[in-house]
């Protein structure tokens, strides 16, 4: 058991009734990444770390999730009428306000000549490195940037939890370690009206699972593991 697990009080390890709620992330620098973001995720990864503790080596798309888990989600659970597989939590991606900003940036990997001279010995020889596939490949690759002040979530939930759970969520996007998408602090309001899947003006704020569609697209986390896919109407990202 893991010392997050150990701490973790009494109102989150049994949440209280779910109620509409307002999430907000106040920023203190811009977020790389497609802006999706889903809060359900964001949150899954802690309740998922506490579980399980510290894990030195993993494999990747490894589940470690082999059997129910102790700890739960602070959010309700949805099943829709028409595959009760395609459930999902109550929470929406990322909401940006109309102040942001979206940029493109990029990061580049280019093999370094000159050091290489001095470094690699080709006896003698005539030598060559291969820099359009392989190891040595060059690359300059793009990374969406979206400047704002703060994002916003919409989700039914068990307040004191969620921000229980918010609280170690520092980091927020892509490229984290270089800076990116670091989060000074965490509103969790309690509203009238369920905005977890549409906003008042119809458009939608998550994947929403639907009978038939071109678009198949994770409805709960982890997103990426194909099982979680479904035909859905996706939000604006």
């Amino acid at each position: 058991m893991s010392d997050l697990l150990r701490s973790i009080p009494n109102c989150v390890r049994w949440p209280d009734p779910c109620r509409p709620v307002r999430v907000r992330a106040w920023l203190q620098a811009p977020v790389a990444g497609d802006g999706l973001l889903p809060l359900d995720a964001l949150v899954f990864y802690h309740v998922v770390r506490a579980e399980l503790g510290p894990q030195l080596v993993t494999l990747p798309r490894a589940n470690l999730v082999k059997r129910q888990l102790r700890l739960k989600m602070p959010f309700e659970r949805r099943v829709p009428d028409h595959d009760p597989e395609a459930w999902y939590w109550a929470a929406s991606c990322a909401v940006w306000p109309e102040h942001t900003v979206q940029d493109v940036q990029y990061w580049t990997k280019q093999f370094d000549e000159v050091r290489a001279e001095r470094m690699v010995d080709f006896g003698g020889r005539r030598g060559y490195v291969r820099r359009t596939s392989g190891t040595y490949r060059a690359y300059r690759m793009p990374l969406v940037i979206r400047h704002a002040l703060f994002a916003d979530w919409y989700a039914v939930a068990d307040p004191e939890a969620l921000r229980w759970w918010l609280r170690w969520v520092r980091w927020i996007g892509k490229k984290t370690a270089q800076g990116w998408g670091a989060v000074k602090d965490w509103e969790v309001e309690v509203i009238d009206q369920d905005l977890s899947e549409r906003l008042p003006d119809g458009r939608a704020v998550r994947p929403i699972p639907v009978p038939s569609s071109p678009v198949r697209w994770g409805v709960r986390p982890s997103y990426w593991d194909p099982r979680h896919r479904f035909p859905v109407v996706m939000p604006e990202s």
